[in-house]
């Protein structure tokens, strides 16, 4: 065989190996990409940031009727105890806001026609200047064809699946509607002392100060508002001890996006939990280290959410359009 037909012979291979591949990758169609599926079918079982932006291009959309953004203070909450709507929790374990920004947008994009919209606000959300993760703009999408990133969700699917390293990745870690379930890695043993180490912080001044953050939240809102999808804004409760010893600095951050200027206000629900008459944040209990919600603390918060959307006519609580059923669109050509 000549080197010229030994060549093409390789060529014929690599191409026949490779459209193999990508007709594989199709058929498992991990995030619900390509295939036709009930929507409870897609689940999320690691490289979050990764995962969830292709979720973000079918199954989102076409799934759920809200969105709820924030970093991992809110990652771990269960969205589906929110009633009236089905809500896919977008948050990010150490995100910011572009990164929350990059989601939502893409999400809308691609048909998104969301209701309500849930940002759970926090200094570290808006605390660091984190533009949108452009590789994944723009190889996200033909990743899922075939590469690296896909083969380690497909490795952490088998790990999750048969139980293979429970202490570092559980089975039941994540929801198909976007929890992450990490309490487990982030509880302290004595939290009186984790927060009393926390109160004189200077980390907390520094994020809350950062004006080009709160620039980059007013534009995610901005972009929101002009959609008929209603907003609830709410300031993650942080322990009465060290909200106490911040306040100053606190109570003007929250002052600052209460007062952006939106178009349509009216669609806007803003709560401060620090300031609730629940006092939510004096009780430790509801806490497993200086910000991230225990159990009993996030069913709490949930409750508390729950009443004041119904308190308010903004929000009604009626039957989301989106019930669990299959995909709305057709599938892609």
């Amino acid at each position: 065989m000549n080197n010229e037909r030994y060549f093409l012979t390789l060529l014929a291979g690599c191409l026949v190996g490779m459209l193999a591949v990508i007709g594989i990758n199709r058929q498992i169609d991990i995030f619900g990409l390509y295939r036709n599926h009930t929507c409870e079918g897609i689940g999320l079982h690691g490289e979050e940031r990764y995962s969830k932006y292709l979720h973000m291009h079918r199954y989102v959309p076409e799934c759920f009727d809200g969105i709820w953004m924030g970093a991992s203070l809110s990652a771990n909450l269960d969205p589906s105890r929110i009633r009236g709507f089905r809500i896919y929790n977008a948050s990010l374990m150490g995100a910011r806001i572009g990164q929350l920004e990059q989601l939502y947008s893409t999400a809308v994009d691609q048909g998104a026609d969301f209701e309500v919209a849930i940002i759970s606000i926090h200094p570290y959300l808006t605390g660091e200047t984190e533009k949108t993760d452009t590789h994944l703009a723009k190889k996200g999408l033909q990743s899922a064809m075939g590469s690296v990133s896909l083969l380690r969700v497909y490795a952490l699917a088998l790990i999750r699946k048969f139980k293979l390293w429970e202490s570092k990745y559980p089975q039941n870690q994540y929801s198909s509607e976007g929890r992450n379930d990490y309490n487990r890695f982030f509880e302290v043993p004595d939290i009186v002392s984790h927060i009393q180490k926390k109160i004189h912080d200077p980390e907390l001044t520094r994020l809350a100060s950062h004006e080009e953050g709160l620039h980059s939240l007013q534009s995610l809102l901005e972009q929101i508002n002009q959609t008929e999808a209603r907003i609830l804004l709410y300031f993650h409760p942080i322990p009465a001890d060290i909200y106490r010893a911040n306040r100053e600095i606190l109570d003007s951050y929250w002052t600052k996006i209460t007062e952006m200027p939106l178009r349509h206000p009216d669609k806007v629900l803003l709560i401060n939990i620090n300031q609730h008459p629940s006092a939510f944040n004096k009780d430790l209990s509801n806490y497993i280290d200086h910000g991230h919600l225990s159990e009993l603390g996030q069913e709490r918060l949930l409750s508390l959410m729950n009443q004041e959307l119904e308190k308010t006519g903004h929000f009604k609580n009626y039957p989301s359009e989106k019930e669990p059923g299959h995909y709305k669109k057709p599938l892609n050509p």
